[in-house]
């Protein structure tokens, strides 16, 4: 298997953990829509880039494009 698909797939854990944390904290609140926004900044707009980083930086070290 390639390693970018091994990274890629990381990632997508990693989000899937981050959504049912997201849900369970919804489910148990009082009032979620007071919550709502400010978990999806603090929680997905960090890991969105830092995914677009590290697959960027994945892509260049570890696949093997010398034309790059």
């Amino acid at each position: 298997m390639d390693i970018q698909i091994i990274h890629l797939f990381g990632w997508v854990f990693l989000y899937a953990m981050m959504a049912g944390y997201i849900l369970a904290f919804i489910d148990q609140s009082e009032g979620p829509e007071r919550y709502f926004n400010k978990l999806l900044i603090s929680l997905f707009w960090p890991l969105t880039l830092a995914a677009i980083l590290s697959s960027y930086i994945a892509m260049k070290v570890i696949g093997g494009h010398t034309d790059d």
